[in-house]
């Protein structure tokens, strides 16, 4: 529905998306992104509707956002297969924060799995989880080539929800702590 490339301090915020047939909002290749105040509504039986997808990008914040997917909520990417490996791009620098979230067949916060390129320092907080299978997953495949480095750490606070917090995802194993 929203896409950005190559773009540097964008703020998207304050807008009611409703029946996207793919991803929702996604920002590529770019820096100094906000996503502030958007209501994302989509049918929780849709397939591949992901809420906000930063692919490789630095330094965004997502914030105070209501999300219901039917896919993830939240999924960070950054490069897919030989390419993001070729392309090398991490995302990086991420804070994500009061959300309310529902996504009863997937995850709050995914990160992958078209993550080739890497993901580092992303920061949680603030997250009412409803109806979800996971508040955080780690989505990879054999061939993906990937690394999730936390140089301050993934934290989790004031998370509402009932179900796993973590999910490590190899598409064929899930291993629930």
């Amino acid at each position: 529905m929203i896409e950005i490339m190559f773009s540097d301090q964008i703020q998207i915020s304050n807008l009611t998306l409703v029946n996207s047939p793919s991803w929702f909002v996604h920002p590529i290749y770019s820096s100094n992104i906000t996503i502030k105040g958007l209501t994302i509504l989509a049918p929780v039986d849709s397939p591949n509707t992901d809420g906000i997808d930063p692919d490789s990008c630095t330094n965004t914040r997502i914030e105070d956002c209501y999300i219901v997917s039917g896919d993830d909520c939240v999924a960070v990417k950054s490069g897919w297969d030989e390419y993001g490996i070729k392309f090398g791009k991490p995302t990086q620098h991420l804070v994500i924060r009061r959300l309310t979230c529902i996504s009863p067949d997937s995850a709050v916060i995914a990160l992958g799995s078209e993550m080739s390129g890497g993901i580092q320092d992303v920061r949680v907080e603030d997250i009412i989880a409803i109806s979800t299978q996971s508040t955080v997953r780690i989505k990879t495949a054999v061939g993906r080539g990937a690394y999730v480095i936390c140089e301050r750490h993934i934290c989790q606070r004031n998370v509402s929800q009932h179900h796993e917090i973590c999910i490590l995802d190899d598409w064929f194993l899930w291993i629930t702590p």
